[in-house]
């Protein structure tokens, strides 16, 4: 149930909150399948719901100088991993021109990977196409200092986000 509602309507959530930031970005993305699917890609990487991921390691393994060994309790920070400065070029920034943007590690990787990732991708971009072509001038209904984040461990997620916008 979490893979299927939280993490979609927190990355909802996270677009829609950058879309009304970025009036710009509304209108450049705004009939443009090609670049609402970098969008996607893109907030999948900065803005990614899941953070982190619990593992257990199945073999003694060196990292960097030092052993986690067999059976022991990791945490994978994957937000940590897609805004790393050695991957990505920017990596604070906020681009749709990113090459291979979307070989980030929202869905995590391997055989760990989220049995739903397309299903997940294939949502969003759907439904930032009809969003974005039904509503106009999407902005915040309050400021951007009043949205409270939620204090989840390893997910991303706001309180509320109340918005206005114009029916297109």
């Amino acid at each position: 149930f979490i893979g299927g509602n939280e993490t979609t309507m927190n990355m909802l959530t996270a677009g829609m909150r950058r879309l009304a930031l970025a009036s710009e970005l509304q209108t450049a993305l705004r009939g443009n399948a090609e670049m609402i699917d970098r969008f996607v890609e893109e907030l999948l990487r900065v803005e990614g719901s899941v953070q982190g991921l619990l593992r257990v390691a199945t073999r003694d393994i060196d990292l960097a100088g030092t052993t986690i060994p067999k059976g022991a309790n990791v945490v994978l920070c994957v937000g940590a991993a897609n805004r790393d400065e050695a991957r990505w070029e920017d990596a604070e920034s906020f681009r749709l021109d990113r090459p291979e943007g979307n070989r980030h590690l929202a869905f995590g990787y391997g055989r760990h990977a989220c049995i739903g990732m397309q299903l997940g991708r294939r949502e969003l971009k759907i439904a930032f196409r009809v969003l974005l072509d039904r509503l106009r001038d999407i902005r915040l209904a309050l400021p951007a200092s009043e949205i409270v984040q939620l204090p989840l461990p390893f997910h991303r997620g706001v309180a509320n986000m109340p918005l206005r916008f114009s029916a297109a």
